[in-house]
């Protein structure tokens, strides 16, 4: 079980296949080595410039939950605004403790948020060189929710829910591609710099 001496997040990565991780996620934080650079931040611990919402805007809440905070700091990163961690700067958090054990349902907000994330954000150049990688992790995360939801329900429910996370998908769109023609008309970070930024 995690405690208060190991790591939920010393500032999040964005991998090239779109999905954002918690960097050192339940390492022991003693001798940990902080130096892996952050392209964000996790919104459970963060401090953020007044200038981020002025230019950025707040977090999206139709994600609901799962990948909100990762959405900003991709729309923030995009505007030229950085990241760090400050590990002397200790906050203590459960993850997931609101959910009380329904992992299908942090497995289907992360399925779908994950399209979101990419749609809204990732640049077009990007999208087509990481094509494949952005698809298995798209699989990937709906192998895990209809798992996770068969697991609990059973396979008929399990389709379900998935079926009604595409659903949700397509509704979404049109403010998915409404935002990213307004950041990406107003971006300040070229794809090369970004790229140089998304881990592998």
């Amino acid at each position: 079980k995690d405690g208060p001496e190991t790591i939920y997040s010393a500032g999040d990565r964005m991998r090239r296949n779109g999905r954002p991780e918690g960097i050192g996620f339940r390492c022991p934080r003693e001798g940990f080595d902080f130096s892996e650079p952050v392209f964000g931040v996790s919104a459970g611990a963060a401090v953020y410039r007044r200038e981020v919402f002025e230019k950025c805007g707040l977090l999206d809440e139709r994600f609901v939950a799962y990948f909100e905070d990762a959405d900003l700091s991709f729309r923030a990163r995009l505007a030229g605004f950085e990241a760090a961690c400050v590990p002397d700067a200790v906050a203590y958090h459960v993850g997931s403790a609101s959910q009380h054990g329904k992992t299908w349902w942090r497995s289907r907000q992360c399925y779908r948020n994950h399209a979101l994330l990419v749609l809204k954000n990732m640049p077009l150049a990007l999208l087509i060189r990481y094509g494949p990688r952005l698809f298995r992790e798209h699989l990937h995360q709906a192998r895990m929710l209809v798992s996770s939801a068969r697991a609990e329900f059973g396979l008929a429910r399990a389709l379900f829910e998935w079926i009604r996370a595409w659903v949700e998908i397509v509704e979404l769109m049109p403010h998915a591609l409404g935002a990213r023609r307004h950041k990406m008309r107003t971006r300040t970070m070229s794809d090369h710099d970004l790229e140089n930024l998304l881990a592998r």
